[in-house]
């Protein structure tokens, strides 16, 4: 039986593993997003967080997609704090340009690698 539920709140949806703690479930071990010539790599268990709801312990999940019908984008998600964590984004007012470094203050195994 699949414990993974999702449950929508103001046109987002948020999913959680019901009644499981975090270090069971199966996920990829990184986040991978390729934006403009650089891949950045967030591992996924910052993605994860145990909870406690009612005496229940859930994993929760941050990351939801945004609801498709009011998006332009053919996949749209919100990836939160984990992501504006590990990168901060750079205003290049100059070249009218907008880029992400890695932050200090980013986790073990937060990457930006150029993509040649």
């Amino acid at each position: 039986m699949d414990k993974r539920q999702c449950s929508g709140w103001r046109d987002n949806e948020f999913c959680f593993w019901y009644n499981t703690y975090c270090e069971d479930v199966n996920m990829p071990e990184n986040l991978n997003i390729v934006i403009g010539y650089h891949n950045y790599t967030i591992p996924m268990k910052y993605f994860l967080a145990d909870t406690d709801y009612n005496g229940r312990h859930d994993c929760d999940v941050y990351i939801s997609e945004f609801d498709p019908t009011k998006s332009d984008a053919e996949t749209t998600v919100r990836l939160g704090d984990p992501f504006f964590a590990a990168f901060l984004p750079v205003f290049d007012s100059e070249n009218e340009a907008l880029g992400l470094a890695v932050s200090a203050r980013a986790l073990t195994g937060v990457e930006k690698i150029e993509i040649e």
